[in-house]
């Protein structure tokens, strides 16, 4: 059946002036403390505009309109712009060519503003993408609905939000001329008069929150079950919720630091010194990476402030500079480079995660460990970085620490003492070759390690003193054996 466009948005027209109408009436008989009580997000007095996006797909009677409510005092009263009824293939270019608009273009006043815009884009624009893009996503969803299942929900409002202190905006996935204008109104005027006879409670002063520093482990993980994909899902390439919203999996200390993890690998530590906190995120990474867990080193720029609540022991709010596909991770919930991050996951149980944070207080219990453990890391970034002989080179020190240590062990375990340990363990003479040889002959180092050993230290001699290149295979290995050293695989 055709609908005629005019008498449509005629229609939805006079269902507005008669809410303007109605809300103004009721407005008028409050006294001067209630009229203060009045929402935000449904004052309707003078001035205020209206503008209306109204998506349709009238074979399957489906509806979702989003109404932008405003108070500019330069436009006159009851403007109303009505964009619709339209199909959902022609939304996106009518909501680009209302937000071109110069009334959307224009930046909102610091005091006009709730809150801070992503990127610093104060325009009203920035802020009406959100609901327009939910608008776009909620009508693929009533789609798929309307495929699989002919239960109809009940119509109401499905959402209100601020844009700023002169204007708002409700999400409505219905038509919203089919519900009553009193009862809208009615609903307004008793929930500020509720307000009004409420009777504030004495807030408890709440504790500060700790602050700290925030990242992802990488390459992506998730702990916990994997969560399932609705139908929804699978049909429209949407996320999952879960993934969407994250929760907490576990809290708890790191070297006497809150540390708090989500369920999408957010990691968050109560340190306030950057570079303390980036230390001990990239131990942690390490014993991740030692553990057998994939994990890249954290550089510096890939922290953003973080802020955990110290009674629940959560998030609280954190930010992330978007400089790297570690970075980035924190932009799935809005659906943002979705080619950076798919959802293919390492997947750890939260009984991992805290094997992994034992195994770092562990190990950097000693500095010389912990540096060794922080070199194998970093070694290991180079090599996914594809930058094989800074692998090799950073992982071999691994290698000549390790030999270091046992050599040290069989100075001790044969009493020596006094100068000549001073000798055999500072001296020039005991190079890391003349080591490597002795350990072999006294039965400390097996003859397999032995070779793996010396071969690597040749092509060690090779980078340094002829320029030769480490490759992929070269790097690979002496990453694998550095690994197996620390763990006590190889002796």
């Amino acid at each position: 059946m055709m609908v005629d466009e005019k008498e449509v948005q005629h229609s939805m027209r006079e269902w507005l002036l008669r809410l303007v109408h109605a809300f103004r009436q009721q407005h008028a008989c409050l006294s001067q403390s209630e009229q203060s009580k009045v929402s935000n997000l449904d004052d309707l007095s003078v001035p205020c505009q209206i503008e209306v996006l109204w998506i349709s797909k009238a074979e399957w009677s489906l509806d979702y309109q989003i109404l932008i409510f405003t108070h500019f005092p330069e436009i006159s009263d009851q403007d109303i712009a009505i964009h619709g009824p339209i199909r959902p293939e022609e939304a996106l270019k009518t909501m680009e060519n209302s937000l071109s608009q110069t009334k959307w273009q224009r930046m909102i006043d610091r005091e006009k503003s709730f809150y801070l815009v992503t990127g610093g884009d104060r325009r009203y624009a920035a802020i009406l993408e959100v609901p327009f893009a939910h608008a776009l996503q909620a009508i693929e969803g009533h789609t798929v609905r309307a495929l699989y299942t002919s239960e109809e929900k009940p119509l109401q409002i499905g959402e209100k939000a601020v844009i700023s202190r002169d204007s708002f905006y409700w999400l409505v996935p219905g038509d919203i001329r089919k519900l009553d204008v009193e009862n809208i109104v009615g609903g307004i005027i008793n929930d500020t008069k509720q307000r009004e006879t409420a009777k504030p409670q004495p807030s408890k002063p709440k504790p500060a929150r700790i602050k700290g520093f925030v990242t992802y482990f990488y390459p992506p993980i998730w702990i916990g079950e994997v969560p399932p994909r609705t139908l929804r899902e699978r049909l429209t390439g949407a996320r999952p919720m879960t993934l969407m919203f994250p929760q907490k999996v576990l809290d708890g200390e790191y070297k006497k630091t809150k540390i708090v993890v989500n369920q999408e690998g957010l990691i968050a530590i109560g340190v306030e010194d950057k570079s303390k906190a980036l230390e001990a995120l990239n131990e942690i990474m390490a014993a991740s990476l030692l553990s057998g867990v994939s994990s890249f080193a954290v550089r510096e720029a890939e922290l953003g402030k973080a802020e955990i609540d110290p009674q629940n022991l959560t998030i609280a709010s954190h930010n992330m500079p978007l400089i790297s596909n570690r970075t980035k991770l924190g932009q799935e919930h809005r659906g943002l480079y979705p080619e950076l991050v798919p959802f293919e996951r390492q997947v750890l149980s939260p009984d991992k995660i805290k094997e992994i944070f034992r195994l770092a207080e562990e190990v950097t219990a000693d500095p010389a460990s912990t540096t060794v453990l922080l070199m194998l890391l970093e070694g290991y970034t180079h090599l996914q970085n594809a930058e094989y002989t800074q692998a090799f080179l950073m992982t071999w020190v691994v290698v000549e620490k390790w030999l270091d240590t046992l050599w040290e062990d069989l100075v001790k375990e044969k009493g020596i003492v006094g100068k000549r340990k001073q000798k055999l363990i500072e001296s020039m003479l005991w190079t890391t070759d003349t080591i490597l040889e002795t350990l072999n002959l006294v039965g400390k180092l097996s003859n397999d390690a032995y070779k793996q050993v010396a071969n690597l230290k040749k092509k060690r001699n090779s980078i340094l003193h002829n320029g030769v290149r480490a490759t992929k295979e070269e790097a690979e290995a002496c990453i694998s054996l550095a690994s197996r050293l620390l763990t006590g695989e190889v002796i």
